[in-house]
């Protein structure tokens, strides 16, 4: 595993686990938190999705057949991580997703769940995925909600679900099964 620490990366919030099966992890010195506790989630975080891809391949995931630039793999891939974060880091759960002290995110996130995801939904089926990444998992989206960073709460509850359904095991290698874009999106219909 290969870390860089880098101080240019100004397009991620803290932290950014490049996607490959074999990951970089890089973090972004300027955009660190100042407290301990927040570091720490990101650090869970980002090694959550290192976890993720060597369990993956571990276990002998077809790597070709992940379609890497589709926003349902992203989603699964941040439910995972934020899913994994929250078991090697005691943290409130609005911290693992705004990486400081944000209950108001929280609180709103859960209050219209519903609401979220059927607009994630539409978004996913009506837009190319550069449009979804900017609006649903980078800092510099959350134009329908004036709330970035949905999709990880999304994706957080997302892997839940299935995970209770499912087990951890079956979720986590979802990604390179040929019905995991439909298992997703009824899912994803579910939280709806």
């Amino acid at each position: 595993m290969f870390i860089q620490l880098s101080t240019v990366l100004s397009n991620f919030a803290h932290a950014n686990t490049y996607r490959q099966y074999n990951p970089d992890v890089a973090f972004c010195l300027e955009k660190m938190p100042k407290y301990e506790r927040h570091l720490n989630i990101i650090i869970g975080h980002e090694f959550g999705h290192v976890a993720h891809c060597l369990y993956s391949d571990k276990h002998g995931i077809e790597w070709d057949k992940i379609d890497w630039v589709h926003p349902i793999t992203w989603l699964l891939q941040e439910g995972v991580a934020t899913y994994l974060s929250t078991k090697v880091v005691q943290a409130r759960l609005d911290e693992y997703f705004a990486f400081e002290e944000d209950p108001k995110w929280l609180e709103f996130a859960e209050t219209n769940q519903s609401t979220i995801a059927q607009q994630f939904f539409i978004d996913l089926t009506t837009h190319d995925a550069a449009y979804v990444w900017k609006e649903w998992f980078s800092i510099n989206g959350g134009q329908h909600f004036q709330a970035t960073r949905l999709a990880y709460y999304v994706g957080y509850c997302l892997v839940k679900q299935l995970v209770d359904e499912l087990g951890e095991q079956r979720t986590f290698l979802l990604w390179d099964k040929e019905n995991f874009h439909k298992i997703m999106m009824q899912t994803l219909q579910k939280m709806m």
